[in-house]
C-alpha cells in the first residue's frame, strides 16, 4: 500500500519495558494531573473562604446602610448595636423596598 504503517515496526512492549511505561503513564496522568486538579479545587475553597471571612468581618464591623465603622459609633454615637437595630434597621428597609415593588406592580 505504501503507507507509513507497512514501513513502521510493532512495538512489542514485555517484561522490564512494558513496567517502566506503565508506571510512567500512572505517574503523570494519575499523580500529576489529580494533584493539580487538587491544588486548584483546594485553592478555590481556600478563596472562598476568605471572602466569606472578609464578609462576616464587613458585617460585624461597618453598618450596611452608611457604611460607618463600628469604632466610630462607639466613640461618637451610642453604640453600633443601637445604631444597626434602630437607626438602621437592615429589615425595615428590606420591607421598604419590597412595599416599593409591589406597589408598582399595582399601579400597572
Amino acid at each position: 500500500n505504501g503507507d507509513i504503517g507497512d514501513v513502521m515496526k510493532p512495538v512489542e512492549w514485555t517484561g522490564a519495558g512494558l513496567i517502566i511505561f506503565k508506571f510512567s503513564y500512572f505517574f503523570i496522568v494519575v499523580i500529576l494531573l489529580l494533584n493539580v486538579i487538587l491544588g486548584i479545587v483546594l485553592d478555590t475553597f481556600a478563596e472562598l473562604r476568605q471572602n466569606n471571612i472578609q464578609t462576616v468581618h464587613a458585617l460585624n464591623n461597618f453598618c450596611f446602610i452608611c457604611s460607618i465603622d463600628r469604632q466610630t459609633f462607639d466613640r461618637y454615637g451610642e453604640g453600633f448595636e443601637k445604631h444597626i437595630k434602630s437607626d438602621h434597621n437592615l429589615w425595615q428597609y428590606v420591607y421598604f423596598l419590597v412595599r416599593i415593588l409591589y406597589s408598582r406592580h399595582e399601579t400597572e
